[in-house]
């Protein structure tokens, strides 16, 4: 039979001090998928709990919520440990350490003892000892030395020995999560007094007489205090009358009478005593038997209490989940309803044009009905079709004009961009350049050559791709540059993010930040994902390159015969824009960027 063993002995500490409250499985036993909590008298008092591998936070007491450390290092033995932070007079008394596994249940019970101790403000009482009747009304009084607003503070009020709280307030508020039931609705803190130092609490209705201590906590970032205040309920006293000290005398007679045959009696059964003292023995062992039946009785009804509690908790689960399922099986039909509203639309209107363009139809049938009838003979008929000859030939020939002109446009189209863009004086960045590129002293020509130079290697250098990129950077509107390229075999160019990935290979596309175009073996490509073939009318000795940040978009122009090359499918951009330059052989032809115009 496993049992769980915890300390023996009390665990003293202090206020603001932490403790650590071990327990361990005996044999040693794997305890990773088992249930393993600290409660204090009532199973509805969760310390602790840890399940189903992690931290059951929202089945937590409110008041140790930020206070708890679960150590499990050694949790595959059986052995585990419980750090509460910060510790309060209110956390004293009993604490059960348990685990569980398959509605099987195994506990042990530590205690912490707290000892008083004051740091910072210290906390004064006005009195040890408040007298008060039976369902009165009582203020019990706390207050701050040195004096000091207390309204940012916590304040707390808790009964010695018992870890409920009486009252709670935090951020100028009741929290009302942290009171005890018995003490709802009966307490008011006298908040006109917070302001004033104090902490006055007033209890309606004292309900159970005798002795009753109270603690007074006050607690800010850099310290807390606490003192005790003591409330003795006394009945009130009223006087005799005539009659009541009749009866007091008869009942003293009475007394007397009864006295004097009992001690007859115990002088005629001393001969009894062994017997009286065996049944006193056997009643002393009944209490005991019975004391232990109710105990396990107890055991057995926490045991039920907790699998109901378990099965209540799953059971809540289960309905939240299903909840969440409904809500979005709820959504997806709304968005079905919205898919076929708007189809319907569509297809209203699909019919509305189809109607327009069927009486259309019919208006043009019967005007050529008309017209066919128009022509009574041949003369008419030739003359007509002679028109009509002349009509169309006129109608050729402004098309023909038509599609000239629009034809110049569209080489005049880069130049038009021209007017819409603002155009960028590019100059090169030395400090991002690879070793094997050579740059001119204003930065505005590169060539490659044959050995790496002796330069500072940076993070912004490129050290694998022969890359350079532009000192400017563009993070909005509409901008353009033109690259000569002149008779080069090979480059790539483009814009790409100021923060590429500059060490190591790197595949230049947009999923990788680049934008560009690449000639290599007399072949043109848009450096897209694949790479895109392209097919050029002539050779661009000048590249014009045109960004729109806001609208996501890059085009390239070949500016020798001012015709569109390629541009990239609208997307959006991220952070600053360069632009980059890749040279892949050592072919003496710089890249230069041409001058401002």
């Amino acid at each position: 039979m496993r049992k769980v063993i915890g300390l023996t002995q009390s665990i003293i500490t202090r206020v603001g001090e932490d403790v650590l409250l071990p327990c361990h499985l005996f044999p040693e036993m794997n305890a990773q998928n088992m249930e393993v909590g600290w409660i204090r008298s009532q199973f509805s008092d969760i310390v602790y709990m840890y399940r189903d591998g992690k931290d059951q936070e929202e089945e937590q007491m409110v008041k140790f919520k930020g206070r708890t450390v679960f150590i499990k290092d050694a949790i595959t033995n059986g052995n585990v440990a419980l750090k509460i932070r910060n510790i309060r007079v209110s956390d004293g008394g009993q604490y059960q350490c348990y685990f569980e596994k398959n509605q099987v249940f195994q506990r042990a019970v530590l205690e912490i003892q707290v000892q008083e101790q004051f740091t910072g403000s210290a906390v004064t009482e006005s009195a040890e000892h408040i007298p008060i009747k039976l369902n009165e009304d009582t203020m019990l009084f706390c207050q701050l030395y040195p004096k000091i607003n207390a309204e940012d503070m916590g304040v707390n009020w808790f009964q010695f020995h018992i870890p409920d709280t009486v009252y709670a307030y935090q951020d100028g508020e009741a929290q009302d999560g942290e009171q005890a039931m018995e003490h709802r609705g009966r307490t008011e803190l006298m908040k006109d007094t917070v302001a004033e130092k104090s902490a006055n609490l007033r209890i309606q209705g004292v309900r159970l007489p005798g002795n009753r201590q109270y603690w007074c906590h006050f607690q800010e970032d850099n310290g807390y205090g606490e003192t005790k205040a003591e409330v003795i309920i006394t009945v009130t006293k009223t006087r005799m009358s005539a009659a009541g000290l009749r009866l007091c005398v008869v009942l003293f007679i009475c007394f007397m009478i009864t006295k004097e045959y009992n001690l007859k009696k115990e002088k005629e059964d001393n001969e009894n005593q062994p017997t009286y003292q065996i049944e006193y023995f056997e009643r002393e062992t009944s209490d005991f038997d019975q004391n232990r039946v109710i105990r396990e009785s107890l055991d057995t009804e926490m045991e039920s209490l907790y699998a109901n509690r378990k099965s209540l908790t799953k059971e809540r689960k289960s309905l939240a989940k299903e909840r969440q399922s409904l809500d979005a099986e709820r959504e997806s039909l709304a968005k079905e309803r919205q898919s076929l509203i708007k189809e319907r639309e569509s297809l209203i209107k699909e019919r509305e044009s189809l109607d327009t363009e069927r009486r259309s139809l019919i208006k043009e049938a019967e005007s050529l009905a008309k017209k066919r009838q128009c022509f009574t003979s041949k003369d008419e008929v030739v003359g007509k079709e002679n028109e009509l000859q002349v009509e169309l030939q006129k109608e050729i020939e402004r098309r023909k004009a038509l599609y000239q002109e629009d034809w110049r446009k569209a080489h005049l189209y880069a130049d038009w961009r021209k007017e819409q863009f603002q155009s960028v004086n590019v100059t090169m960045d030395p400090d991002t350049a690879h070793p094997e590129l050579i740059l001119s002293d204003q930065g505005r020509c590169v060539i490659r050559g044959e050995c790496p130079q002796n330069i500072c290697d940076n993070t912004k250098r490129f050290d694998s791709l022969p890359c350079v990129l532009g000192l400017e950077k563009i993070t909005s509107g509409r901008h353009y540059w033109e690259l000569k390229v002149g008779n080069r075999a090979d480059w790539d160019l483009g814009v790409c993010r100021d923060d590429v990935r500059k060490k190591g290979v790197v595949t230049l596309s947009p999923e990788n930040g680049f934008w560009g175009l690449r000639l290599y073996n007399d072949e043109y490509w848009a450096l897209t994902s694949p790479p895109t073939f392209l097919s050029l009318r002539q050779s661009p000795h000048k590249i014009g390159i045109f960004l729109d940040y806001d609208a996501g978009d890059v085009s390239f122009y070949n500016m020798t015969d001012v015709s569109h090359i390629y541009n990239f499918t609208p997307g959006s951009f991220h952070g600053a824009l360069c632009p980059f330059i890749r040279l892949w052989s050592c072919d003496q032809i710089p890249v230069s960027i041409c001058p401002e115009p």
